[in-house]
């Protein structure tokens, strides 16, 4: 799996989320958003693993610890 493609799925993945959640607060659901946040993280976290591209190097953890 490319970055890109690692993106958009990311991307997808928080858009469903998203509605997910709206209509479980709509319907008065506290479980289900907690259960799906939980398997789509889980998913991502599989995904990430399978990206053969960098997604960050050093640089970027030394800018962000500035």
């Amino acid at each position: 799996m490319t970055l890109k493609q690692y993106q958009k799925v990311k991307l997808a993945t928080t858009v469903i989320i998203a509605m997910i959640i709206s209509q479980a607060i709509l319907f008065n659901n506290f479980i289900i958003p907690v259960v799906v946040l939980i398997i789509s993280s889980l998913g991502l976290l599989y995904l990430r693993r399978k990206v053969t591209e960098i997604i960050a190097d050093e640089r970027d953890y030394a800018t962000a610890g500035r």
